[in-house]
């Protein structure tokens, strides 16, 4: 049991050195706090692990934002690239239409 008052420093050594078992010392420490002050640490320990957890979503959330954005760039890329590549596609093919009208005229 961790030393967290100056009451911890002299009554749980006098009750270990007595030999009590565990129980007793959980019963001298449940006798000897109040309920309210009991209570005021586990919502301390209930809202400090309730940081953590909301800080590991959030971490976990922002790596797989930014690993959908990183997948979007590189679709983006390649968009940009079929892009040029069917608008000069079309310009070839434009240009050769052109020529076989022209030929088909004369």
């Amino acid at each position: 049991m961790a030393v967290r008052s100056r009451r911890d420093l002299y009554i749980v050594p006098l009750i270990n050195v007595v030999g009590a078992r565990r129980s007793h010392v959980i019963f001298a420490d449940i006798c000897w706090r109040p309920f309210d002050l009991r209570f005021r640490d586990l919502l301390d320990n209930m809202r400090f692990h309730a940081e953590v957890i909301k800080t590991e979503i959030e971490f976990a959330n922002h790596h797989t934002l930014r690993g959908v954005q990183q997948k979007m760039s590189k679709a983006a890329e390649k968009l940009d690239k079929l892009e040029a590549a069917l608008t000069t596609r079309s310009r070839n093919e434009d240009k050769h239409r052109g020529i076989r009208t022209k030929r088909n005229h004369k």
